[in-house]
């Protein structure tokens, strides 16, 4: 599993815990004491596929998912549309399974590990789920396949092959989330391959020299300025230089 499906994995995860309410005609509805709404949602077959609490449109009490063979595929406690407490989230079909304990404001730290027992994740979240500090993904072998922490809203990213060696190297802006400054590409043997370089002022944004590598040696570098190209000079593969490149004028 590559370090993006591992990723896609983690958002699916928060959205999970997204807290809104959403009306479904395969589920049933019933009004309790307090204001209290107990949504029961059920599989074509007539199993049980969900039970879900609410107040004022937002979950508030316990919550249950179950896959089509009766397996719990997720719990959590919610308060005011807040999860708090014990949270478990049953991949069976990737064989992942994951805990984690938030406090009464959504605060907390969750675990993800693969069927074999290994560490799949590692992370912790704020109340909105946004992860903060530390943030680490691992592949089944037990490699790291990345590894962020964040910074008054700047994350330092770095992704890895499942040989060990770099992936990719840079900085995302929280919000929005996108590339600032220079990023850097790697192959499975460590040689580069492309580096990128983004507005620090307007993340997202190409700006500055981006360079493409052939057996570790720049062959194309494209300039751009405010998301625009510029330009682009081609050299032959052993024509250019680090040192050549970062004296050329943008």
């Amino acid at each position: 599993m590559k370090y993006s499906a591992l990723l896609m994995f983690c958002f699916i995860r928060i959205h999970l815990l997204s807290g809104q309410m959403m009306i479904n005609k395969e589920c049933q509805y019933d009004t309790l004491s307090e204001g209290i709404i107990k949504m029961t949602c059920y599989f074509s077959n007539g199993t049980l596929m969900s039970q879900k609490y609410f107040k004022d449109g937002i979950l508030h009490g316990e919550l249950i998912d179950w896959d089509s063979l009766g397996r719990i595929i997720s719990q959590h406690t919610f308060r005011n549309g807040i999860s708090i407490g014990k949270s478990i989230l049953n991949d069976y079909e990737h064989g992942i399974y994951c805990v984690g304990e938030f406090d009464v404001f959504g605060f907390g730290c969750s675990e993800c590990r693969y069927e074999n027992g290994l560490m799949m994740e590692k992370a912790c979240n704020d109340s909105t789920r946004r992860v903060y500090g530390e943030f680490k993904q691992w592949y089944r072998n037990g490699q790291l396949a990345l590894s962020t922490y964040q910074n008054q809203g700047k994350q330092d990213f770095v992704t890895y092959h499942d040989n060990g060696k770099f992936d990719s190297k840079g900085k995302i802006f929280d919000s929005p989330f996108a590339k600032i400054g220079i990023w850097k590409y790697f192959d499975r043997d460590g040689q580069n391959l492309r580096k990128e370089k983004y507005s620090r002022r307007h993340p997202g944004v190409k700006h500055g020299r981006w360079v493409y590598y052939e057996n570790d040696t720049p062959v194309v570098i494209e300039f751009y300025k405010n998301n625009v190209l510029q330009k682009i000079r081609k050299k032959k593969s052993n024509s250019l230089n680090e040192r050549q490149i970062d004296n050329l004028n943008d």
